[in-house]
C-alpha cells in the first residue's frame, strides 16, 4: 500500500491469479487524481481517475468492483443468465 490508506476497505484479491498482495497507488493530487490498484504476482491493473484524495478507499472499491469475490460474482452471473433467459422468452413469443 502506497500513501493515505485508511484500512477501512477490504481489498479483494486478484480474479486472474487469487494473490493477495495488491499494491494501491493513490497519487494525491487535489484537482484530478488518479489511482490505481496493481497484483504484484500478475500484474493485473485497475486505473482509476477521483477528484478526491483524502484516502485509498476509492481506489480500493474500484480495485473491489472489477476483481469481485467469488460469491459476487456467482450472484452477478446468476443474474445476468436470468435476465438472458427472460430476454430469450421474448423473443420467443415474437410473431415475426
Amino acid at each position: 500500500m502506497l500513501c493515505n490508506q485508511s484500512n477501512e476497505e477490504k481489498i479483494n484479491v486478484c480474479i486472474k491469479c487469487g494473490n493477495n498482495d495488491i499494491l494501491i497507488n493513490n497519487c494525491g493530487y487535489s484537482s484530478f487524481n488518479a489511482g490505481s490498484g496493481t497484483c504484484k504476482k500478475c500484474e493485473n491493473k485497475v486505473v482509476a481517475s477521483n477528484g478526491s484524495w483524502d484516502d485509498d478507499n476509492w481506489i480500493i472499491k474500484e480495485w473491489n468492483f472489477k476483481n469481485p469475490t467469488k460469491e459476487e460474482e456467482i450472484v452477478f452471473l446468476e443474474d445476468q443468465i436470468k435476465k438472458m433467459k427472460n430476454k430469450i422468452k421474448e423473443v420467443k413469443k415474437r410473431d415475426w
